[in-house]
């Protein structure tokens, strides 16, 4: 058999073989096997089972006080108005704050020096004394700040604190803050208590005719490394809630700060501790969204025992230009050690040439009760003595307030206080 033959008959003819299919697929009828590949489903298109309902439950606030405080409502442009209007009222230029802010207990403490067992009565007598002057401390004065547990009480002659203040014409405030409470992880450092209970407080103040409120937080300095990073957040913050709720209420708050000095420390030490502090507590009142505009803060002066009254004042406004923003409300120095320091450098204070951020005032406690109790001694007949001192105590820290004083070896109008 011939060899073509049969490699044509077994392997097929050439055209078959020079076809680049298999033969298998020449055949007519053959159809090509389709392809198919696996893809993987999308997201979207996965069954997936629906989420369960949850059955919502109203989250009740007063299990949780914390969550209260913090969920505070921006202001609206009414609220804000009449903030400003009474933080422009307070801090009328040459007008600061009486601060008669001891509790019971210093208050019965104060009267031992008097009387052997000071009563209720003796407290009474004391409290309506000091605002003895009646409309005449209005024109030194702008407001008083009382003691929460003391604005309930009345005066000796039958009258409300509260009614004596508003006859007077001045603002009736008052300082909130509780109880000292240690922080836990500090050396000696402590925290004030009540923002648990504060928002209710801010409503019964405002039925009594009050207008703004203070709170007071305690820096201390005399431990290693003191203020803490850990004791400034923990009092900037409670600050800052404290003014957001009192501003939310219709208050004016007055962030009112103290530092208890270590003897000794430099003057460049001092200005950083109270650059710290400032610069923590601005920080928290822009987080907590505190209405700036409407707000007062109350700061120590530096106290410098062996510098003139001065530098004193060109530290401290120092540090007050570099933490302060010009926007806020107002700004009141606390006393230091007496009257006759205090006024001097808070009138160097308002002299200095250094830009000022706001109006500067005082707001004064101890160093104006100072020597009364020794011309009072607890005769009635002594209470005309004291309200004449009284306000010549007054007058002299106005005077001081807008920079004012006479030059120095002269007396301002303090009885037995000189100008050093």
């Amino acid at each position: 058999m011939d060899s073509t033959f049969e490699g044509s008959t077994r392997h097929g003819s050439n055209e078959d073989q020079l076809n680049l299919r298999p033969p298998s697929l020449s055949h007519k009828g053959h159809t090509k096997p389709e392809v198919q590949f696996k893809t993987t489903p999308r997201l979207n298109d996965r069954k997936t089972k629906p989420a369960p309902k949850l059955k919502k439950k109203p989250l009740r606030l007063e299990k949780y006080p914390e969550l209260r405080i913090r969920f505070v409502e921006p202001l609206f442009a009414d609220q804000e108005q009449t903030l400003q209007k009474t933080v422009k009222e307070l801090m009328e230029p040459g007008k600061g704050i009486l601060a008669v802010d001891d509790s019971i207990r210093l208050l019965e403490k104060k009267l031992k020096q008097v009387f052997a067992e000071p009563k209720e009565d003796d407290r009474r007598r004391y409290l309506e004394m000091l605002l003895g002057a009646n409309h005449h401390m209005r024109l030194y004065l702008s407001g008083v700040v009382f003691r929460e547990k003391v604005i309930d009480q009345r005066g000796y002659m039958g009258r409300r604190l509260v009614t004596i203040v508003k006859e007077a014409g001045l603002k009736l405030g008052i300082r909130v803050d509780r109880a000292l409470v240690p922080i836990p992880g500090t050396l000696g450092e402590w925290a004030t208590d009540g923002l648990d209970t504060y928002e209710d407080t801010c409503a019964r103040l405002k039925n009594i005719g009050a207008e703004f409120v203070m709170w007071r937080c305690v820096y201390t300095t005399t431990g290693l490394n003191t203020p803490s990073n850990l004791a400034l957040q923990v009092n900037s913050n409670t600050l800052a809630r404290f003014a957001s709720i009192s501003q939310k209420m219709g208050l004016v708050p007055i962030v009112a700060v103290e530092v208890l000095w270590e003897p000794g420390q430099s003057a460049e030490d001092c200005q950083n501790v109270v650059r710290q502090i400032l610069s923590s507590l601005f920080k928290s009142l822009q987080e907590h969204q505190v209405f700036i505009e409407g707000t007062i803060v109350r700061v120590p002066a530096i106290y410098l025992p062996n510098y003139t009254a001065q530098t004193i004042a060109d530290v401290t406004m120092n540090v007050v230009n570099q933490t302060l923003p010009p926007a806020i409300g107002g700004l009141y120095f606390s006393s230091l050690k007496d009257l006759s320091l205090s006024l001097v450098v808070l009138d160097a204070i308002n002299k200095c040439p250094i830009k000022k951020p706001t109006i500067i005032s005082f707001c004064f406690s101890n160093v104006i009760q100072e020597g009364v109790l020794d011309i009072w001694g607890g005769n009635d007949k002594n209470v005309t003595k004291v309200i004449d001192e009284l306000l010549r105590r007054f007058k002299s820290c106005s005077i001081a307030a807008m920079g004012q004083c006479p030059e120095p070896n002269q007396t301002i109008f303090v009885t037995n206080i000189t100008v050093l």
